[in-house]
């Protein structure tokens, strides 16, 4: 009896790590932005308030924006943000550089979320077992 309850115990206990979500942990926050949710929230806010509007022609279909601390890069990155302001999308690839690790090829993170200060973001499966496959 006692192996049996045991067993089941067991096999309770190792259920939840069976289906948890697999979620990327911050690499930089607290450095290169800031920890606090509602700081970093803040920041955000500033960057995209100071940023002037531009109109363009034709449809934003990709966006390159500086990639750097925010401290030193938010402000410029900000009037990219800026032109997503009333639009939608489906998708969105964001490409950078490893900080910690040199490697040659591509890195995609094949798991369920990213985690940020501001929440988790979800990982769109479909398209990174597409660019895996």
């Amino acid at each position: 009896m006692k192996k049996i309850v045991v067993f089941i115990l067991i096999l309770l206990i190792g259920c939840p790590l069976v289906y948890a979500a697999k979620v990327r942990e911050p690499a930089a926050s607290g450095t290169f932005y800031p920890e606090d949710d509602k700081v970093l929230k803040r920041q955000i806010d500033k960057f995209l308030d100071k940023a002037k509007e531009k109109k363009i022609q034709g449809k934003l279909v990709a966006l390159i924006v500086p990639h750097a601390g925010y401290i030193y890069s938010g402000g410029v990155a900000a009037y990219g943000y800026k032109l997503l302001k009333g639009k939608t999308y489906d998708t969105v690839i964001i490409i950078g550089p490893s900080h910690y690790t040199y490697f040659k090829g591509i890195s995609i993170y094949n798991g369920d979320y990213y985690k940020t200060p501001l929440g988790k973001v979800a990982i769109d499966k479909e398209i990174t077992d597409y660019l895996l496959s």
